[in-house]
């Protein structure tokens, strides 16, 4: 029991000494990366056109794939990164918002 105890204590501290470092590694790290990269490459989608990046839930990736969705008016922008792929899928808000509630069935 014991042994096990110090190995905790161990991670935990490596984790608190090296987590800035390990960032960029872990999903995290790589969104945040992502997120502030399509800022900065479609800046004119966020200044021009008032785009915001959407909040969601987020679940575990494969592999080194991330996303992130940009509304933009009644359109939403979903860009896909990973892998040595990049792409970009459009859809109309209102669209969603009626399969939302589909599935919810509100």
């Amino acid at each position: 029991m014991e042994a096990s105890t110090g190995v905790c204590v161990d991670y935990n501290l490596a984790m608190f000494l090296f987590a800035s470092w390990l960032e960029g590694w872990t999903f995290k790290g790589r969104q945040g990366r992502f997120e502030r990269d399509l800022q900065k490459e479609y800046s004119w989608l966020f200044e021009k056109f008032d785009g915001r990046i959407v909040p969601k839930k987020r679940y575990r990736q494969v592999l080194d794939y991330v996303e992130a969705t940009v509304a933009v008016g009644d359109l939403l922008f979903e860009f896909v990164r990973g892998h040595g792929d990049f792409h970009v899928n459009v859809g109309s808000l209102a669209f969603a918002e009626r399969l939302a509630r589909i599935w919810t069935g509100d």
